[in-house]
């Protein structure tokens, strides 16, 4: 069942990242983009419409996500 609404997948801090922001940090910056990679890759193909990085994106989203609306465009069907 569709609930008609946009998914979005937060990647760093997340569960399925897997990592404290100590250890994410910490982290070589190659490493840290595999693992970005990774875990939106994740997220995606389990239904996310959307990933971002952090939450600071999530304003620039919510515009991107208004103007699909004004598209007349819906979330995907799951």
């Amino acid at each position: 069942m569709n609930a008609g609404v946009w998914t979005v997948g937060v990647i760093v801090g997340s569960s399925e990242m897997g990592l404290s922001l100590d250890e994410y940090t910490s982290l070589p910056e190659r490493d840290k983009q595999d693992l970005i990679s990774k875990t939106a890759d994740i997220f995606l193909k389990n239904g996310a419409d959307f990933t971002i990085k952090t939450m600071e994106e999530l304003p620039e989203l919510i515009d991107t996500i208004n103007t699909l609306i004004e598209e007349g465009k819906r979330p995907r069907s799951n």
